[in-house]
């Protein structure tokens, strides 16, 4: 291939590729932000539009039966391949066979089934789940022309779920909330997400800079009988500026925009928790010695508007909530009260939800500072005045 010709190859196909993984990064870290804005909560404290993770052991009464393998399972996707040889002519005229396996079946089936936690169950929409881990059965052959596999999930696995708890009570998908099933953890695969990122981004980078630089050194052999290396290195550099300088402003935007939406689920949190506490308190009261000392903290809970304020505030509620889910304990009675059980199961399950919110929160917020302290992406912060914002500290 003549050489004005090959060159805008290698650069075009460095471009796109470079292109590509910046664009499955950003992505990554769209994803890697929704899984991990979802607590982590037992399946008894779930309330309706819940939208968390749970975790717990499949059971079915009636299981699907993967063809063929014969295996018990609530997903499969099976597939039966044939062997076909073919003659083909290279483009001197020469023959030779090739041998491959076509896809002659396929099927995919699900069925819904009871996720079991140490307390409760609820039935999950196998359907409008994506299976993040299945089991694979290999190739099993029929002969020598055909061969059968499949990947299923099967009965009695222990897996984490991501989804809403529905309005008549099961667990599925809701909006642009994704829903998924894996063997994993809830931490284990947001932190495999988030190392997919920096992956994908690195080597968008990569992919830029040796296409701007292997396209210079092939130019030069070319030209010069020999590789130009501080030119191609230039060359390289040069094309990798602009696609990083974009690629960290967009990273930046993307923060800006994570660090307000944690926020606000923080400030959401605060306010159910305002309305939620007093009416415990009114529940409890009787029992609990302090009521009056609690009622008047209340007041102070949403006494200003600054983060600065309501990290006070929220500092101030924790210790009223901790008090009174504590009371269970010290009044064994209060447990077969049930207008108490229900609110303490909501404050429970509430807690855990700012717990997650304010980790999401700094955890973004860090990355944020993180980029506008570090080199050289402090250089970006400088360009477009963007300064490091606080912490939520309890």
């Amino acid at each position: 291939m003549p050489p004005n010709v090959l060159i805008p190859l290698i650069l075009g196909f460095s471009l796109l590729l470079g292109w590509l993984f910046l664009h499955l990064s950003k992505r990554r870290d769209q994803e890697g932000f929704f899984y991990e804005r979802a607590p982590s909560l037992p399946i008894h404290l779930l309330a309706e539009h819940d939208d968390a993770w749970i975790r717990g052991t499949i059971q079915m009464e009636h299981p699907l039966r993967c063809p063929w393998f014969d295996f018990p399972c609530c997903w499969y996707a099976y597939q039966i391949e044939e062997k076909t040889t073919r003659t083909v002519t290279d483009s001197d005229g020469h023959s030779h066979t090739e041998t491959s396996w076509d896809t002659v079946f396929e099927e995919e089936k699900s069925r819904p089934f009871d996720l079991v936690g140490k307390k409760g169950r609820i039935r999950v929409r196998t359907e409008e789940f994506a299976i993040q881990s299945s089991v694979s059965t290999g190739y099993d052959y029929e002969g020598g022309d055909l061969r059968h596999s499949a990947r299923y999930l099967p009965t009695a696995a222990k897996v984490s779920v991501l989804g809403v708890k529905l309005e008549d009570g099961s667990f599925g998908q809701l909006g642009r909330i994704p829903s998924l099933i894996t063997f994993k953890s809830r931490s284990a695969f947001v932190l495999a997400t988030n190392r997919g990122e920096t992956w994908y981004r690195w080597l968008g980078f990569f992919s830029l800079f040796l296409g701007g630089g292997g396209t210079m050194a092939f130019w030069t052999g070319m030209r010069q009988g020999h590789v130009d290396w501080p030119l191609s290195l230039a060359a390289g550099l040069a094309l990798l500026a602009p696609f990083w300088i974009w690629s960290t402003y967009n990273r930046f935007i993307q923060r800006r925009q994570q660090i307000e939406s944690a926020w606000s689920q923080i400030d959401v949190d605060l306010m159910v928790r305002f309305d939620l506490i007093p009416q415990l308190v009114a529940v409890v009261q009787g029992y609990q010695k302090h009521e009056r000392e609690t009622l008047k903290a209340l007041g102070r809970i949403r006494a200003g508007s600054s983060l600065g304020e309501k990290i006070e505030g929220d500092r101030l509620a924790s210790r009223i909530s901790k008090s009174l889910l504590a009371l269970d304990e010290a009044y064994p009675e209060l447990k077969a009260n049930e207008q108490f059980q229900s609110l303490h199961d909501k404050l429970v399950a509430l807690e855990e939800k700012l717990a997650t919110s304010r980790s999401l929160y700094n955890k973004v917020t860090r990355e944020w500072n993180d980029l506008c302290q570090g080199f050289p992406t402090l250089l970006v912060a400088a360009l477009f005045g963007f300064r490091p914002r606080p912490y939520f500290h309890k």
